[in-house]
């Protein structure tokens, strides 16, 4: 009987398996058509290694080193470094390598998550296919991004503590504004010998990076940061939706709404991070960590890839506390459901002809309707935090 169970649950995991395949055939199409994987940091790396800084060249604006697509080169040094291998390639044959190592850390990530949550075979399928079919793991691939490289090494110290781990983790901050979140978790827990092995990784990257394009040693530190500030005017970064945008024009000066912002975000974060770290469960600490980082920081739509751990920790004690089924709507919302509603939401008032200001109320509230979304999922979590003491994961675990 039971052997006939598990051949009726592989034969529908073989559908599944069909059935996202034949999904994923136009997103394959895009991601490498002429305009695809344009996030794809080929282009910095592939200066950097022909001996040119690309922070300085993007600043200044040198045509031997321009800004190609929405390539604009403002992650840390240590990760152009790491994407040597694909600099070896052309263009199209780089963005087809680079979609393979995306779907390597899709896969990666969901296997070692289901495997530290003891996941039946039920579970497993669930889950791969919902982290397969949602909308944010598609637009990840087709734009090329990085957000699943980062959450990998971000996830690796809270599956297993180790010197290993946390040495690889430090690859996390070459997206700042997801990895930072780790570096002030392990202060915030007083870690400072795992802290230490998480920036030696960055600190090869930016001395490897200053050699090979003969850059100033010190200054070259500072070269993301001028980037990012540039890039962030051009895009008119502060515009976009965060916890801090109440005080994007607390002054008329620029820089110093920039310094307020980032100094109560930090203070924001040590608060939050300090009652994340009373929680037993690993994987709940990082979850909940995926929260705040979407709160704190300005992130377009591909960075709520980064909810996957929460999906799947909601996934396996869905029926032991209201909490997952609260994360899981959560989860479902954001990975799969929030363009949905919004571009249905518009067609729907124009159908009904709404007049164009209040669809463009709509357009600029939507953002701040997901952020308090997240403040509440986040909120509802740390004041009912005793539910992870008592969570299936914990009790696996001992």
């Amino acid at each position: 009987m039971k052997q006939k169970e598990n051949s009726k649950i592989y034969i529908l995991g073989f559908l599944i398996f069909l059935f996202i395949i034949q999904s994923y055939i136009p997103v394959f199409k895009e991601a490498l058509s002429y305009s695809g994987s344009s996030d794809f940091h080929w282009a910095p790396a592939k200066c950097a290694f022909n001996g040119i800084n690309h922070y300085q060249a993007f600043i200044i604006g040198d045509k031997t080193c321009k800004i190609f697509m929405t390539q604009f080169g403002d992650y840390l040094q240590a990760f152009y470094v790491v994407m040597y291998p694909f600099t070896l390639l052309e263009w199209e044959m780089a963005k087809a390598a680079w979609l393979i190592v995306n779907i390597f850390f899709l896969i990666l990530i969901t296997n070692m998550i289901s495997k530290k949550l003891d996941l039946d075979l039920n579970e497993k399928l669930i889950s791969y296919f919902f982290v397969f079919f949602c909308i944010t793991t598609k637009i990840n691939f087709i734009m090329g991004q990085q957000a699943l490289f980062v959450l990998f090494f971000l996830i690796l110290p809270f599956l297993k503590e180790s010197k290993k781990n946390y040495f690889f983790a430090g690859l996390c901050y070459v997206k700042y504004n997801i990895g930072y979140a780790l570096f002030l978790y392990l202060v915030v827990n007083k870690k400072y010998k795992s802290l230490a092995l998480t920036l030696i990784p960055i600190i090869i990257g930016w001395l490897f990076y200053a050699y090979i394009t003969k850059s100033p040693l010190i200054l070259s530190i500072f070269d993301p940061l001028f980037l990012l500030l540039k890039n962030f005017q051009i895009l008119n970064g502060l515009n976009h939706k965060f916890i801090a945008t109440p005080f994007i024009n607390f002054t008329d000066n620029y820089n110093l709404n920039l310094i307020i912002i980032v100094l109560l975000i930090f203070v924001f974060n040590f608060l939050i991070l300090t009652k994340i770290s009373k929680i037993k469960d690993n994987l709940t600490k990082v979850s909940l960590i995926s929260l705040l980082i979407l709160i704190s920081f300005p992130h377009w739509s591909h960075d709520y890839i980064i909810l996957i751990p929460l999906f799947i920790i909601s996934l396996k004690n869905f029926f032991s506390h209201i909490i997952y089924k609260i994360n899981m709507i959560v989860c479902i919302y954001f990975l799969h459901l929030h363009k949905v509603f919004h571009d249905y939401t518009v067609k729907f008032l124009n159908f009904i002809n709404v007049d164009d200001q209040y669809i463009v109320l709509f357009g600029n509230t939507y953002p701040y309707i997901n952020i308090l979304i997240l403040i509440i999922c986040l909120g509802i979590n740390l004041l009912n935090n005793d539910y992870a003491k008592t969570s299936k994961n914990e009790i696996l675990n001992h």
